[in-house]
């Protein structure tokens, strides 16, 4: 059955943010057809990737035992105070999809209702500096009527990280499996740069720019779109305790001790902190008077490092 170049990429778009992806930036398409979105610092995606493992590729069995193995390591990187937050969007605007197989190109905007929630800031050191933690490889499902997508990111880094922008870089497999036979009917790859800028006439709200770029299961192109969108801070800072089973305090100090950050050691309070998954919901006001009269907020807290609540995308086997 053949897929039209527009529903390809709607598929693309669609796939990427119901699994938590918030899209990001650059872009240029092959054949000379350039994209509307441009990174500094010759930022630009791979022309191609290696093929996808042999369990991963269409007609195999999904290997469920496997993909639960996939954990991720202990890497961080330091986000300027403008980043920090749980970020909120109600829709974004593809603006330029190009297709690789027929040269198809499309530069008229589509404006598309799309809700999601990103998380930026996991820890903050001893002098008040806030830190992601690279959380992938993890693995993140998606139920659907009959089949279901399931999606390893199997790398996020920090390509650019300024006060003017924070640019990262994901690669994923995904995969659509037929829910009764757990057997795999289509397989492709993803690369995503995305760009975070702020907005300086409204410090709760960014731009959020981004370029999606799909191969298949060889690793060949087919399909480039770029996004664009504006995000609102709806939750400040809180604090990460445990994620997935670790102490995330623990890989905090470890990772600033083994890079030479010893000074950076934040000395922790006694006060439990919820694991990520469980922080679900926003504090009404009621609720902060509450938790400041208990002790688990003073009056000194800004607005960078209230604890509220956070959620988290991704989703377990």
């Amino acid at each position: 059955m053949k897929v039209s170049h527009a529903r390809r990429v709607a598929l693309l778009i669609s796939i990427a943010t119901l699994l938590g992806f918030n899209f990001e930036s650059e872009t240029r398409a092959a054949g000379g057809s350039s994209g509307v979105i441009t990174l500094t610092g010759g930022v630009k995606h791979v022309e191609a990737l290696p093929p996808v493992d042999a369990s991963l590729r269409t007609g195999s069995i999904l290997p469920v035992s496997k993909l639960e193995k996939y954990k991720p390591g202990n890497k961080w990187y330091r986000i300027p105070k403008w980043l920090v937050g749980t970020w909120h969007g109600d829709k974004q605007t593809t603006i330029y999809s190009y297709d690789f197989k027929t040269h198809a190109e499309n530069k008229s905007q589509s404006e598309t209702a799309t809700k999601s929630d990103e998380m930026m800031g996991w820890q903050r050191d001893q002098q008040g500096g806030i830190w992601n933690y690279e959380c992938a490889p993890y693995v993140a499902k998606l139920q659907g009527e009959g089949s279901y997508s399931v999606q390893l990111c199997k790398s996020y880094e920090p390509v650019s990280v300024s006060d003017k922008e924070v640019v990262l870089r994901f690669r994923s497999v995904d995969v659509q499996v037929d829910s009764h036979t757990k057997r795999i009917v289509s397989s492709h790859q993803m690369e995503k740069l995305q760009v975070y800028i702020p907005i300086k006439s409204n410090d709760q709200c960014i731009e959020c720019k981004g370029s999606l770029k799909s191969f298949d299961q060889e690793g060949k192109p087919l399909t480039q779109a770029e996004v664009t969108a504006i995000r609102v801070r709806k939750k400040s800072f809180q604090e990460v305790g445990e994620y997935k089973g670790s102490d995330v305090r623990k890989l905090f100090r470890q990772y600033l001790i083994a890079n030479d950050l010893a000074n950076l050691v934040p000395v922790y309070s006694t006060r439990a902190v919820k694991p990520l998954e469980a922080n679900e919901g926003v504090l009404t006001p009621e609720e902060q008077a509450l938790r400041a009269k208990e002790g688990a907020l003073t009056p000194s807290d800004d607005q960078f490092f209230k604890p509220l609540k956070s959620k988290h995308h991704t989703i377990n086997f």
